[in-house]
């Protein structure tokens, strides 16, 4: 929402900023939900066949809007690129929206079972310094793994 009213104001008001700003948003919408593609793509035809033709400086709107879009796009892609692989980072999204078959005895659990909720052990291992992993074996130093436990 952000990155079309954004963009029909830039239209209205021949604005560089609000049409790279919008560019931006749009490619943040992508980094955070892959669906949001199919938006981008119809903003950036709409953009290339009817409104870049009639802008002044339309080269350098064009390099902004694209240099602006890019940097989140390319951050993120290359992080995926950089930390699954090619085939891991193509396969990743085929591969997250494949949800775990319901089972009889979960509640919507990814698959868990109800009963077997981990939260006391959690708070356990949270209250003893056992659930960071430090630098050797050190409870304070190191990164949190807490998403292990979630």
């Amino acid at each position: 929402m952000l990155a079309v009213a954004f963009y029909l104001r830039a239209w209205k008001k021949q604005d560089r900023v609000r049409m790279s700003a919008a560019f931006l948003a749009m490619a943040g919408g992508m980094v955070a939900h892959h669906s949001a593609a199919p938006y981008a793509i119809f903003l950036a035809i709409h953009y290339l066949v009817a409104v870049f033709p009639s802008r002044r400086d339309r080269w350098k709107e064009l390099a902004s809007v694209a240099g602006v879009a890019s940097a989140p796009l390319l951050a993120w892609f290359g992080w995926r690129l950089a930390a699954y692989g090619v085939h891991g980072a193509l396969a990743a999204a085929a591969k997250a929206t494949k949800a775990a078959p319901a089972e009889s005895h979960s509640a919507g659990l990814g698959g868990r079972p109800a009963d077997c909720g981990d939260s006391a052990g959690t708070r356990q291992r949270l209250a003893n310094g056992t659930a960071w992993r430090g630098v050797e074996g050190s409870p304070i130093l190191g990164p949190p793994e807490l998403s292990i436990y979630l």
